[in-house]
């Protein structure tokens, strides 16, 4: 098996535990609702992972000082996103009865304008 096909691998199994945890509070109709929000979320984690000490870093200096933060932060990642939370979806995992609380706070955490707003339309 190559390194990236392991990493997908291994990714997919991210989400599908996610999910798992996740099921016991969904009916099976909504269960499907819940997968494809969950793959761009991980798939958001990954791309934001390389950066997430220097924007942590950085937005912990600016607090405060600098009202808006976006196109700083939005610098350092080189995409249209970021996020200031601590947690990662690994750790948000890692601690089951949080998952719900912690993942809400991961989210707020993110960067509003990444959010679009077709998601919220279709509602």
């Amino acid at each position: 098996m190559t390194e990236a096909r392991a990493a997908i691998n291994n990714h997919a199994g991210l989400i599908w535990a996610i999910a798992d945890l996740l099921r016991g509070d969904y009916k099976q109709s909504e269960y499907g609702r819940v997968i494809l929000p969950l793959v761009l979320l991980r798939r958001l984690d990954c791309v934001l992972e390389p950066t997430r000490a220097q924007v942590l870093a950085r937005a912990g200096a600016l607090a405060g000082a600098v009202q808006n933060v976006d196109p700083i932060l939005k610098g350092i990642t080189r995409v249209e996103a970021y996020n200031t939370s601590p947690l990662t979806l690994r750790r948000i995992l890692a601690d089951p009865p949080q998952v719900a609380g912690n993942l809400r706070a991961w989210i707020a955490k993110g960067d509003a304008s990444a959010a679009s707003p077709s998601c919220h339309e279709a509602r």
